[in-house]
């Protein structure tokens, strides 16, 4: 995750994941981080993934990310 999301001079310092919706074709959640920088900034990091599933295999995966 933090290769696709987050630079190599970020630290992560706090991970939470949260379950939006779960059934049996899909499922949602968001995951909260709390990040510092090199620089010893901190920040809030929070990214929503959606999978949807046909025959046991992700047919969709969509995600977003916010940063504040």
């Amino acid at each position: 995750m933090k290769k696709i999301f987050l630079n190599e001079k970020t630290s992560i310092l706090q991970l939470d994941i949260s379950d939006d919706s779960i059934n049996e074709n899909s499922n949602a959640f968001v995951i909260h981080i709390i990040c510092k920088k090199e620089s010893g900034e901190l920040f809030f990091t929070e990214i929503h993934i959606q999978n949807t599933w046909i025959k046991n295999k992700i047919s969709k995966l969509s995600y977003s990310t916010i940063h504040f």
